[in-house]
């Protein structure tokens, strides 16, 4: 792909990120100040906020996520548990594998009889356990792999 898709896309992403934020806010019962709007957090963001926070009761703005060093809810990493032992092929795409409770996962997913397929552009602890190993960018492999899946 040509840099031009890659901006596109990256544009998209940022939006799609906007869009979970707000309504994230909504769901979790924030009001949504009118001066909030897409713009807005894109000029808070290219100013220098990392995580820009709701004007309204200073919380952090952020999708329904987590985010690296912030504790998984518990809910979700049972259902991430459950999601890795019923898995009957499951994709790591750069990740070293070394950050838990998500690295274990993977070794969940292998003791319940399911398939480890490894993108990374360095070694992970789990490559000899892997059925297969992909060594290179994701932003370079994924692509590849898709075009050959659908031809």
């Amino acid at each position: 792909m040509n840099q031009q898709i890659y901006r596109n896309l990256a544009v998209w992403v940022v939006l799609l990120v906007m869009l979970v934020v707000l309504v994230t806010m909504l769901r979790q019962g924030h009001p949504t100040p009118s001066e909030l709007s897409f713009s807005d957090l894109e000029a808070r963001v290219e100013a220098g906020e990392e995580v820009p926070c709701c004007r309204g009761c200073g919380q952090p703005l952020k999708p329904d996520a987590v985010f690296f060093g912030q504790p998984v809810p518990p809910d979700r990493l049972a259902r991430s548990v459950e999601g890795a032992e019923g898995a009957e092929v499951f994709l790591v795409v750069g990740s070293s594998l070394s950050v838990r409770p998500a690295a274990a996962l993977p070794e969940r997913a292998l003791l319940r009889g399911g398939r480890l397929i490894i993108v990374n552009e360095g070694p992970t602890r789990l490559d000899s356990k892997a059925h297969a190993v992909l060594r290179g960018r994701a932003g370079d492999i994924l692509p590849a792999l898709v075009e050959a899946a659908l031809g």
